[in-house]
Order: structure tokens, then sequence, then C-alpha cells
């Protein structure tokens, strides 16, 4: 069964972009907006690399912004979404992905 990748923030895997220096994303205060975003540093760092590429192809940008309106105005949507991520979550700290918690964890 061939299963195809979908991204939320890259129509193309093969876009062209450049990376913002560590010192242009100081100036723009992203590693504080990060902070605020999440609290976890390995999601503040991720979230940073993201933003931190900037793409030419105004296509990138355009299906981001698609992406982004059809989340804010699709309640239903953004909700069964938030529940999903909700058990991701739960099973990523308390589920079989956590393999410090089942080597610790006794029979």
């Amino acid at each position: 069964m061939n299963q195809k990748k979908y991204s939320l923030l890259y129509p193309d895997i093969n876009a062209r972009y450049r990376t913002l220096s560590d010192v242009t994303m100081h100036d723009l205060g992203m590693d504080q907006l990060c902070k605020k975003l999440s609290a976890k540093e390995r999601e503040q760092n991720y979230i940073q690399n993201v933003m931190a590429r900037m793409y030419a192809d105004p296509a990138v940008t355009q299906y981001r912004c698609d992406i982004f309106e059809d989340v804010l105005r699709q309640k239903k949507m953004r909700d069964d979404l938030m529940e999903i991520l909700g058990r991701i979550s739960f099973l990523k700290d308390y589920g079989s992905f956590n393999r410090e918690y089942d080597e610790s964890a006794g029979i």
C-alpha cells in the first residue's frame, strides 16, 4: 500500500529556501516568541528552524496561508485536530513512544 505523505508546511519538499541567520532570528525576537509557544526546548528549536526558512516561491506562502485559513475557519476540523493531537501527545508522553518510561516501568 502506497502511503503518500502530506505536509501542512511544505507543498513541495524540493522548494528552495534560505535560512535566516541566528542574529536575524534574535533581532526579530523569534527566540522569545518560540518560548511563548512551547515550554519544551526541543519544540522551541523545531519551531524556530521552521520559522527561519524563507521561501522565495510565492506558492509556498500561499499554501501556508490557505492551510491557516482552513484551520481558522473550520471550527469542527480544528476541534477534531486538537483532540487527535492531544491523544498523540498522551501516547508520546506515556505510551509506547516513551522508551524511558517503558524501561523504568515494572512488571
